[in-house]
């Protein structure tokens, strides 16, 4: 796919998810987002690598705006996001986790968990639930460093990835994995 093509692409997406967020927001009622097709919106490439960098790059996206939304008092938004974000995860098998730093995690529990009592919409204590459901199954996984938003970061992590696909395939149809690691070492010494 061009990258122009690409580009537009995830812009679309962008706007979808910004209108699902409106609608939901609009009806006050979590269930609008049973609607949706997270899979067909989510599913964009045929190769796995891009595939993943694609929906982090999603992730780290919404994850932003979580926080940006609590940061300002928006936490009806937020909780809608962290519900999107679920919904994404959720569409891909629940295969590729969410990466976050431990301070994002720390600072949204603690803020929902802060406001639990006050708030009294069902579409918040519904997305807390998600929140806190997440947590619970691991599809939250911290991160030390963040997923990189720099495209030349993203296309060197692609490379590598491939790399390492390519290396696994190679290895599997040498039929070279070998248990003994010494003998590891020594078939690969020998090339």
């Amino acid at each position: 796919m061009p990258v122009k093509e690409k580009e537009t692409l995830v812009d679309d997406i962008k706007l979808d998810l910004l209108n699902i967020r409106a609608m939901v927001l609009e009806a006050d009622d979590i269930s609008r987002l049973d609607e949706c097709d997270f899979r067909k919106l989510a599913w964009i490439y045929k190769n796995p690598q891009q595939q993943v960098i694609f929906i982090r790059k999603m992730h780290n996206q919404i994850i932003q705006e979580v926080l940006k939304f609590l940061f300002e008092g928006r936490n009806i938004e937020a909780v809608i996001n962290i519900c999107i974000l679920y919904e994404i995860y959720d569409s891909q098998d629940r295969m590729i986790d969410i990466e976050m730093q431990l301070e994002w995690i720390e600072a949204i529990n603690q803020h929902l968990h802060s406001i639990e009592k006050k708030v009294e919409k069902d579409v918040f204590h519904h997305g807390l639930g998600v929140w806190d459901f997440m947590r619970s199954i691991n599809a939250i996984r911290i991160c030390i460093t963040p997923f990189p938003e720099d495209d030349q970061c993203l296309m060197a992590l692609e490379d590598e990835l491939c790399q390492i696909s390519n290396a696994l395939d190679r290895f599997e149809a040498e039929g070279e994995f070998n248990n003994d690691l010494d003998g590891y070492v020594e078939d690969a010494n020998e090339k």
